[in-house]
């Protein structure tokens, strides 16, 4: 069973929401980062995703390829990643 964990945090002297999906292992599948107050519908999310093997982390990938704040996490799934 997959479930999310959102939290607010300093970074870099800005405050941004960070978010996670974890699979039933735990292991963290997918973060985002976006300014506080921003919906998971709306396309303000940097998205990266992780793999492993066995629960070594051998892959972190950005969605579309990209580090940008413009995706939408709760289309994270359907991003290719790289």
């Amino acid at each position: 069973m997959a479930w999310t964990d959102t939290w607010i945090f300093a970074s870099g002297g800005e405050n941004l929401q960070q978010i996670f999906e974890y699979d039933a292992t735990p292991l963290v599948i997918y973060q985002g980062w976006a300014q506080p107050g921003q919906a998971t519908s709306d396309p303000t999310w940097r998205i990266r995703k992780l793999t492993y093997s066995g629960t070594n982390l051998t892959n972190i990938q950005f969605a579309q390829g990209s580090p940008a704040f413009a995706f939408i996490w709760n289309n994270r799934a359907t991003y290719t990643y790289s």
